[in-house]
């Protein structure tokens, strides 16, 4: 498009100003503020472009704009730690009449003081295209299941919504990875800066809230279904079970539900969703430990250890007590 040369130009024509000899801090920002419009006409622009964009494509086109964008805007850093070194040099340089000054000395004393500054905005610590980069990442997609909000927002906050491109851009890589009920709670939205932060409180409100969130977790751990291995228990099944439950677990006291304080009612609640085996292990070994959570999860890890050293052979639970060091068995 048109705008990204005007913007290539308005680039060129920054550099050069700051490297002129003798330059102003006016002169630098009347190049910047050229500079600025531009770029805000480029990313007007491109939100028109991805509006348009099939969905199947917007990730690749979202992904060439902001490689662009990031490549172009490397000059307006420098423009700024030039005017930044100017404001700092002139109010640490003593005032002295012009008049007791020597003019070939103030014209050397411009020079340098431009060379310097060019020299020491430019020796700021910078991340090149050439330094090794980290892979891209692959975001996960969203579609309305409230247990699965927390982990799909923290990533998005870290790589997308933190990041210094424009809320437009945001709001298209926002969309491209919302599905089902999450994509019709912003339907109807345009793609704008404004309507980026509006859709992100909706998203909150529907499937941010602390209670809601705790309230899905228990409503999932009661949906457990217990294997149903008639006493026989195999590795993959423990090992599915017990990744889902932890990470239920792990979820609530994230939002402060821990075993510590709501063992009471997390035990009975987990101990219903366990294999028959498990729980008369639990009923034996667990005497005074109605309500300690922590130690019916070792007990799940202990069996799966169990199965794990005796390979993935299917296990009579029930004839391996004498073999079962249980934490706290007396």
């Amino acid at each position: 498009m048109a705008e990204k040369g005007w913007l290539s130009r308005a680039a060129k024509e920054l550099d050069s100003t700051i490297s002129k000899v003798g330059v102003t801090s006016v002169e630098i920002e009347i190049s910047l503020s050229n500079f600025n419009q531009r770029l805000a006409k480029v990313d007007e622009v491109q939100s028109a472009i991805e509006s348009l964009t099939d969905l199947a494509e917007i990730d690749k086109e979202v992904a060439s704009a902001a490689d662009y964008r990031e490549q172009v805007t490397e000059i307006r850093k420098t423009a700024y730690l030039a005017l930044e070194k100017m404001k700092q040099a002139k109010a640490s340089r003593p005032t002295v009449p012009v008049s007791q000054v020597d003019p070939g000395r103030r014209g050397n004393e411009v020079e340098h003081d431009h060379v310097s500054l060019r020299a020491e905005a430019n020796s700021v610590p910078s991340h090149p295209k050439s330094a090794t980069r980290l892979p891209k990442l692959q975001l996960p997609k969203f579609a309305g299941n409230i247990v699965e909000w927390q982990a799909f927002w923290d990533q998005f906050e870290a790589v997308v919504h933190n990041s210094d491109i424009p809320p437009v851009n945001k709001f298209a890589y926002l969309q491209a990875l919302l599905e089902g009920d999450a994509k019709r709670c912003i339907q109807g939205l345009s793609p704008t800066a404004r309507h980026y932060s509006v859709a992100c409180d909706l998203l909150k409100e529907r499937y941010g809230k602390p209670e809601k969130i705790i309230f899905a977790h228990i409503q999932a751990l009661l949906n457990l279904s217990p294997p149903q291995s008639k006493g026989r228990l195999t590795l993959p099944v423990l090992w599915n079970m017990q990744d889902e439950l932890l990470a239920h677990v792990r979820s609530l006291e994230s939002l402060g539900i821990s075993g510590e304080k709501y063992g009471f009612f997390l035990t009975p609640v987990i101990l219903s969703r366990l294999p028959q085996d498990i729980r008369m292990e639990w009923a034996r070994e667990g005497e005074g430990k109605e309500s300690d959570l922590d130690f019916l999860l070792q007990l799940v890890e202990l069996v799966t250890k169990v199965l794990l050293k005796y390979s993935q052979e299917p296990l009579f639970i029930s004839g391996l007590q004498d073999g079962i060091d249980i934490p706290g068995r007396h």
